[in-house]
């Protein structure tokens, strides 16, 4: 394995700010892609479930009850 090395570098306060800020607008992007794709799996799922109970239900003969004695 390859061994790992940090350092540090000193940046104006401003040009600081301005990668903090730049890093917050891609948080809150790629939050609501995220989001997004996760609501268009669950309704996909959604749709798939209501189908297979769909197909279920015209499949099952029809079963009269009778009462119990």
């Amino acid at each position: 394995m390859e061994e790992e090395k940090s350092f540090t570098i000193r940046l104006p306060v401003g040009l600081v700010d301005q990668l903090d800020m730049r890093t917050q607008v891609n948080l809150r992007s790629r939050t609501k892609e995220i989001q997004t794709l996760l609501v268009y799996a669950l309704d996909n799922i959604n749709e798939d479930a209501v189908k297979s109970r769909e197909q279920a239900g015209r499949s099952l003969p029809d079963q009269k009850q009778t009462p119990e004695e």
